[in-house]
């Protein structure tokens, strides 16, 4: 729709800048001589904003949303850019969904921002996050899809995607995975040389081994969903910061850095002290088991 570059021909372009909400459909959005991003902001609930079939050049979107919205749907659109980003949020009400899209990413910059980047922490009141069919390619610097690890989101898949010169970090208990080819892998992050040591699995989730050989497993599998972690509870021990640790099948974190006192934690929700740290539950520790016994 070469009516939007006209409109903002001659105009002063700040951050305050909206997209009206509504359906857009074959529309051209170019801001290639325009130095920030179009906003998304609503006021009031029940917007919706849906892109299909358009094409994106060198346009950034900051999302930000103070009340609850239907939908934010990018689907089969194309996204050439030389930006560090294509979306960024602070934080989302509704559903956000990343459908059959291309994005073709050639960033400026050594160190580029995530593709779909979120600025919070976590997501407090997402209630659903949909990355399907997309392809995601960057002929410069790699990047990073969307940091998916820390996010709370009730319904968060990314699935049936191929990624070329970008990656995924896939560690989030919340995030379904499937089907993804990335940089000629099919779901790369379930190929491993030893059962998982961090992360967290559900059950009967399968891990294929990197190395098949006769007389050994084809992989393992997750019987009890949980956290992974091999550093278990000691007593008057130093931990820093951030450290994971396991005592009686529950997985704690460390808040804060400092030595550990006789008593493990035994907690199940929330967070108490153990000498000089606190320990945030986690979850309880996921097992793994090998399975499918190669023949000699």
């Amino acid at each position: 729709m070469d009516v939007y570059q006209q409109f903002f021909e001659d105009y002063t372009w700040t951050l305050g800048v909206t997209v009206a909400p509504g359906s857009y459909r074959g529309c051209c959005f170019d801001c290639s001589d325009l130095d920030s991003p179009l906003q998304f902001r609503v006021n009031s609930s029940g917007y919706k904003y849906e892109f299909k079939d358009c094409t994106f050049n060198e346009t950034q979107f900051f999302a930000s949303y103070d009340q609850p919205m239907d939908i934010l749907r990018f689907e089969q659109c194309e996204i050439n850019s030389t930006q560090n980003r294509f979306v960024y949020f602070r934080d989302m009400n509704g559903k956000v969904e990343f459908i059959n899209n291309r994005f073709n990413m050639a960033p400026a910059d050594d160190n580029p921002d995530n593709i779909i980047s979120l600025l919070t922490s976590r997501f407090v009141s997402c209630e659903k996050f949909l990355v399907k069919g997309n392809t995601f390619t960057s002929s410069g610097e790699s990047m990073q899809v969307m940091p998916l690890s820390g996010y709370s989101i009730p319904d968060f898949q990314f699935r049936d995607n191929v990624l070329e010169n970008t990656t995924i970090n896939p560690n989030n208990h919340d995030l379904i995975l499937s089907n993804n080819l990335i940089n000629g892998i099919k779901d790369p992050y379930f190929i491993v040389s030893s059962a998982p040591m961090s992360g967290y699995f559900r059950y009967r989730q399968k891990l294929e081994e990197a190395n098949l050989e006769p007389g050994g497993y084809i992989g393992w599998i997750c019987i009890q969903e949980g956290t992974a972690t091999d550093l278990s509870w000691q007593p008057s021990t130093s931990y820093i910061a951030g450290s994971t640790i396991h005592h009686n099948g529950n997985v704690y974190e460390a808040l804060n850095a400092g030595i550990s006192s006789d008593s493990a934690p035994t907690h199940t929700s929330g967070s108490e002290e153990d000498g000089d740290i606190t320990w945030e539950y986690i979850s309880q520790r996921a097992v793994f088991k090998p399975y499918g016994l190669i023949g000699d």
